[in-house]
């Protein structure tokens, strides 16, 4: 299993320049991709964010319970932070995603009698806007 996500981090980081090109084109300059106008506006700066964690599903009304499983995350991507006013700041992510959730990769311990296994994988891209408070007073 934990070759299969690597293999599709692989995929992903590879797809990254074409696929930030496609949702970034409208920014383009004359002879510069989308991708290439986006890093040299110097707005953007590339990014990478790792998560790990551990989840245990439920379902209301269910004789049996989940077992604990790990997550593991990895996103890709490119962000700007922006001062809008004395110390608001903006925040654009824009970014893809991979993630394996599954038994196997939690810390310890095994599952006890009878709890339901399961295993998930997921992949997406994602944009993150959002206000704070921080940056140049």
């Amino acid at each position: 299993m934990i070759r299969r996500i690597l293999l599709l981090l692989i995929i992903v980081g590879l797809c990254l320049p074409q696929l930030a090109s496609a949702q970034f084109g409208r920014w383009e300059k004359e002879g510069e991709t989308g991708l290439e106008a986006m890093i040299h506006s110097g707005r953007f700066r590339p990014f990478i964010e790792a998560n790990y964690g551990l989840a245990r599903p439920r379902f209301e009304g269910l004789e049996s319970s989940f077992n604990t499983m790990g997550i593991m995350e990895l996103k890709l991507g490119f962000a700007a932070l922006d001062s809008v006013r004395a110390a608001l700041v903006s925040l654009d992510e824009r970014y893809v995603f991979a993630s394996y959730i599954g038994e196997s990769i939690r810390p310890s311990g095994d599952p006890a009698e009878g709890e339901i296994s399961s295993e998930l994988t997921r992949f997406g891209g994602g944009n993150r806007l959002g206000y704070g408070f921080g940056g140049k007073a």
